[in-house]
C-alpha cells in the first residue's frame, strides 16, 4: 500500500470523530473513483479497507482464459500466468489479483488523497453543525483570540465562534486571551466551517443569567424572587452584567 495514503488514513482514524462505517464507505468511494479514472470502469474491482491497521488493498477479479483468447487484460488473465500463481486454477475460474497502488501513478494517488481529505472535511463540517445546533441557548465559556470592529472571535471547544458587535455588552472592555461567557445564539452553514454565533449576557433572558454563579448571586436571587412574587415590580434603570457574570451597577427597584 502507498505509504503517504496509509499515513493519511491512520492520522484521520486517530484524530477525527467519524463513524467507522461512514469512513469505510468514503474510502471505498474515493478509491473506486481512482480506479474508474485509470480503467474506465470499476465493476470487477474490490477495495478492502482494514480499519484496525489503516491499510487498503485493491483487488481486480479476472477470468482465467486460454492464452490465445485474452482480449482484455483488465478483466482476463491467461491460463499460463494463472497457473504459475496457483496451479489449481483452470479456464473459467476467477482469480482476484492484488493491484499495487503505485500502478495508478503519482498523479492519481495524489488526487485520491486530496479527494479523501475533502470528503472528511465535509463530514466534519456537518458534525460540527449538528453538535452546536443542539446546543443553541446553552451558556458556554471560551477564550478571546481576535478582536476587530465587527466582531470578537472566540476559541470554543476547539472551534471558532463569533460574538458580533450587536451582541456585545455596551462599553464592556474585551481583551485578547481573556475568558468570556456567552450564550450560543445560532449556528449557520457556510462554505467553510459552520458559523457559531454567540450573544453576551445583556442579550440573554433574565432567568438565564440569574442562574450564573457570581459573588452577588444572593442579591440577584433575592431580587429574582421579589420579581416573580410581584410582576409589577420593574427596574427603573437597566441592569448591566459583565462577561464574568457580575453586576456592573445596582439597578433601582420600584
Amino acid at each position: 500500500m502507498n505509504a503517504p495514503i496509509v499515513e493519511a488514513v491512520s492520522q484521520i482514524l486517530r484524530d477525527k470523530n467519524i463513524d467507522r462505517d461512514v469512513f469505510q464507505e468514503i474510502i471505498e468511494s474515493v478509491f473506486l473513483s481512482m480506479i474508474k479514472k485509470k480503467y474506465g470502469s470499476a465493476d470487477n474491482f474490490d477495495v478492502i479497507f482494514n480499519l484496525e491497521k489503516g491499510d487498503i488493498e485493491i483487488f481486480c477479479e479476472k477470468a482465467v482464459v486460454d492464452d490465445d483468447d485474452v482480449t482484455d487484460p483488465v478483466t482476463q488473465i491467461p491460463l499460463s500466468r494463472a497457473t504459475r500463481i496457483d496451479e489449481d486454477l483452470d479456464i473459467g475460474d476467477t482469480y482476484a489479483e492484488l493491484v499495487p497502488v503505485n500502478d495508478f501513478g503519482r498523479r492519481l494517488v495524489t488526487s485520491a488523497r486530496q479527494n479523501l481529505t475533502q470528503k472528511i472535511k465535509e463530514i466534519e463540517k456537518e458534525n460540527i453543525y449538528k453538535e452546536f445546533s443542539t446546543r443553541i441557548g446553552e451558556v458556554v465559556s471560551g477564550e478571546i483570540h481576535q478582536i476587530n470592529r465587527r466582531e470578537i472571535r472566540i476559541n470554543l471547544d476547539r472551534h471558532d465562534a463569533i460574538l458580533p458587535k450587536a451582541e456585545q455588552i455596551y462599553n464592556e472592555k474585551y481583551m485578547r486571551g481573556k475568558s468570556i461567557r456567552a450564550m450560543i445564539k445560532e449556528v449557520n452553514r457556510t462554505t467553510k466551517e459552520p458559523e457559531i454565533v454567540l450573544s453576551a449576557p445583556t442579550a440573554i433572558s433574565f432567568d438565564v443569567f440569574l442562574s450564573w454563579k457570581s459573588p452577588k448571586s444572593s442579591i440577584i436571587s433575592s431580587r429574582s424572587r421579589a420579581l416573580r412574587a410581584n410582576p409589577e415590580i420593574v427596574p427603573k434603570s437597566p441592569c448591566s452584567v459583565t462577561t464574568s457574570g457580575l453586576i456592573r451597577s445596582e439597578p433601582a427597584w420600584g
